[in-house]
């Protein structure tokens, strides 16, 4: 009999189930308040690119660390003893980075920059809040960059507001990508959401074109893939933080172009675990059984440090039935916070007394109740690591992105990792850098990045990539193919229940869930080179 097994692996916060009491949230169902299709994008009109005036973010969430460091807005830094610090560095030298190249910069201007990207079968297509640019697997560019708004270009209500995401749905071979709009600024309602779904596997090509109306301001959203619907969670705003968002859209029928593609919406009213960030999850790879709910996760930041799962069920049936509930908590280990913006956004802690550490986790639930199945947090040396991006490829790598710096260095962005047979707790592979820094900007002391991205590569499922935007520089693109020791390059039936794996990184890239195969190393490599990896699948013959 087949079994399951759930990985959830992020980079937030650790755990011990417990389900709390809830009352139950009634669904709302709606439609877009207009759709298209859009001619294709490489035809259509070049808009010029222009400066942003993001100031209009200061006013809506408040940064808690000002640009002069003075009356910085931290909580307490007493220091917490870790019993999962990892203070040396891995020394598996098992990968190799395949692609490393530069994208646009921070044309728009906006501070933080909420750096996206995702890459598909033959595109990479890159965000960076206003503004996108598509590029081969190469690294070069084909199209843009352009302003968002350009792919909704002729609609109404279409403002180019930035909070950009950007995902490939590789079973579909498409790609979604998103923006909210604020025509009558950042107070005044209505305020949309605008969506587009491509027509084919080319993002220069036409888009499915919906606008999504809301009462609040929907800041921060933010997606994910799943079967039965295209996901998304938001910080909603009016005249401060009211609650959060939580909406799924009929994935069938936008991959259909249906001018009717429903929404189903709960609204989280603030409750006592203070302000979070709802984060659902993403699917690479072969998709969890229909039904299967997606997973809404956050931070508590009140009273005890622990995590919040919710569990959507879209029922497009009958709407009225769907469900947001079944909320289970997850006590963390204890960690020193570095400050609200820190913790909120990635979960960075201090590593030791002043230097900033990335905390991680990988959660299983084999049927009954989440569980954590290892924790650590990096920091090996006198530099802080910070803004974290983590993501599990098939074979049960993970691979763990991150900005670092310290009085000696300037911001740079460098990578390790573990396989899935290394000892637990530790990253196990040698630290490799990216790109090193060249410069320290004043005002890059207000955030690093609001959000980084580390995706895997669709057809090849072992490959992932990191998405930042470097101080001084462009932003930076690179594909990582790590490559274990031993021969197994042959995929094998599941074993345990049919399996997800979910991965979380930062605000950005979340839950993903993909095929979880065992090594077989009684079998010939299928892959020309490969003979000295020890893989749970195979590479693309």
């Amino acid at each position: 009999m087949k079994h399951t097994i759930y990985t959830l692996i992020i980079l937030l916060f650790t755990i011990l189930t417990a389900t709390a009491q809830e009352t139950r949230l009634i669904p709302k169902v709606d439609h877009a308040v207009y759709f298209d299709i859009s001619p294709p994008l490489r035809d259509m009109l070049k808009e010029a690119m222009a400066q942003s005036d993001g100031s209009w973010k200061d006013k809506v969430v408040d940064n808690f660390v000002f640009i002069d460091g003075v009356n910085d807005k931290r909580s307490s830094r007493n220091f917490v003893a870790d019993p999962g610090l990892q203070n040396s560095f891995g020394n598996l030298q098992s990968d190799t980075t395949i692609q490393n190249f530069e994208g646009m910069g921070n044309l728009s201007g906006y501070v933080p920059p909420d750096t996206h990207g995702d890459v598909g079968f033959n595109h990479y297509f890159q965000v960076i809040n206003c503004s996108y640019a598509v590029y081969n697997k190469s690294g070069a560019k084909i199209f843009g960059p352009a302003p968002n708004s350009s792919v909704w270009s002729g609609m109404p209500n279409n403002s180019n507001d930035g909070d950009a995401i950007v995902l490939f749905d590789e079973l579909a071979n498409r790609w979604i990508f998103s923006q909210f709009s604020l025509p009558n600024g950042s107070s005044t309602a209505p305020f949309y959401q605008m969506i587009a779904v491509s027509q084919t596997p080319d993002p220069t090509g036409s888009w499915y074109r919906w606008t999504y109306e809301f009462s609040s301001m929907p800041d921060y959203p933010k997606f994910g893939i799943w079967p039965d619907a295209y996901y998304m969670s938001t910080n909603n705003f009016a005249g401060g933080w009211v609650g959060n968002g939580a909406y799924s859209y009929d994935r069938a029928a936008m991959l259909a172009g249906s001018p009717d593609a429903r929404r189903i919406s709960f609204n989280l009213s603030p409750g006592s675990d203070g302000f979070i960030s709802l984060l659902p999850s993403d699917c690479d790879g072969a998709f969890p059984a229909l039904g299967t709910p997606d997973y809404f996760i956050y931070i508590a930041t009140n009273g005890t440090q622990r995590l919040g799962i919710y569990e959507f069920h879209s029922d497009w049936g009958t709407p009225a039935n769907s469900t947001f509930g079944n909320l289970a908590y997850l006590n963390v280990n204890p960690y020193g916070p570095l400050g609200w913006g820190d913790k909120m956004l990635n979960h960075s802690v201090d590593g030791t007394s002043s230097i900033a550490g990335i905390r991680s986790y990988e959660l299983r639930n084999t049927g009954t109740a989440w569980s954590i199945y290892q924790q650590s947090t990096y920091s090996p040396d006198s530099h802080s690591r910070w803004m974290g991006s983590i993501a599990q490829d098939t074979a049960g790598t993970i691979s763990l992105g991150y900005s670092v710096s310290s009085a000696s260095i300037y911001p740079g962005i460098r990578y390790t990792g573990r396989l899935k047979t290394d000892p637990l707790n530790q990253m196990t592979m040698a630290e490799k850098t990216i790109m090193n820094g060249g410069g320290s900007p004043l005002i890059h002391r207000i955030r690093q990045l609001s959000g980084t991205q580390r995706s895997i590569m669709p057809q090849h499922p072992q490959a992932h990539g990191k998405h930042e935007l470097h101080p001084l520089h462009s932003a930076m693109y690179s594909l990582r193919l790590p490559q274990p020791p031993l021969c197994g390059c042959v995929q094998q039936a599941p074993t345990l229940h049919s399996s997800m794996l979910m991965a979380m990184a930062g605000p950005e890239h979340i839950p993903i869930p993909g095929p979880q195969f065992l090594p077989d190393s009684t079998q010939p490599c299928k892959v020309p080179g490969c003979c000295h990896l020890k893989r749970r699948n195979t590479f693309p013959p």
